[in-house]
């Protein structure tokens, strides 16, 4: 026993501690940056965005959503014009806005699929480039056959539009705000289909029918451009749960 105590008192000195060796446990626990399950969570959620950058994304997401539907329904404000240049009756307007749903269904499983393999941003991109050509070409159809053709083409482009839009809202919001951020979004469909008359009646008064369609499709181009500028690639440790 004795010779415990003296081992003892020669180890950690007269107060019984041991200085040195807390002093390096303190040390090396300073260094050492502790993540909790928690923190990391968050980390990757992406709670971590900034406010200003969130309400950067979802502005531009709801210019491509309301230029998306705005294209969609100012069609209908064209069809007596449409009508009377290429003498198609009722029944054959109503084929033409047919067809554009007919492509619209048919590309929703492929999109979704397209959304995964190469990316949101670079499917939502290039949705917005290829509808708006074919929003421009509306206004330059020749001929019953080419309208039909266009329009159906600009429904297989549009369509992949909304499920890659989805997906970047998974990837770039954390799961507490997806919820709102695409209520936002889908808001654009009752707008858009307010604000159609008010922006179709001045422009086809002023410009045709064509020239609407031509007018539109400079407003894609700027969201195009919005979607290039403002939506950055995420790299291959960001992204949200």
């Amino acid at each position: 026993a004795g010779l415990l105590e003296g081992a003892s008192g020669r180890l950690f000195g007269a107060t019984g501690r041991a200085p040195h060796i807390g002093n390096s446990v303190i040390a090396a626990h300073k260094k050492i940056k502790i993540y909790s399950p928690t923190s990391a969570h968050k980390i990757r959620d992406g709670e971590d965005m900034s406010i200003s950058k969130k309400y950067v994304i979802t502005s531009v997401l709801f210019v491509g959503w309301f230029v998306s539907y705005l294209d969609r329904f100012l069609i209908n404000m064209a069809l007596p014009f449409i009508g009377k240049e290429f003498h198609i009756d009722e029944v054959g307007l109503g084929m033409m806005l047919s067809v554009f749903f007919i492509g619209y269904a048919i590309v929703q499983l492929p999109g979704g699929w397209l959304s995964d393999k190469v990316g949101s941003r670079k499917m939502m991109i290039f949705s917005l480039v290829m509808f708006t050509i074919f929003s421009g070409l509306t206004g330059l159809a020749w001929s019953i056959v080419s309208l039909f053709v266009i329009r159906f083409f600009f429904g297989i482009f549009e369509g992949s539009f909304p499920t890659a839009s989805f997906k970047a809202v998974s990837e770039y919001f954390p799961k507490s705000d997806r919820a709102r951020v695409q209520s936002v979004l889908l808001a654009t469909n009752p707008l858009s289909l307010a604000i159609a008359p008010i922006v179709a009646a001045p422009l086809i008064i002023w410009m045709g029918w064509r020239g609407m369609f031509i007018v539109m499709s400079v407003f894609g181009i700027i969201a195009s451009i919005l979607y290039v500028l403002k939506i950055k690639p995420l790299s291959a440790s960001e992204g949200n749960v």
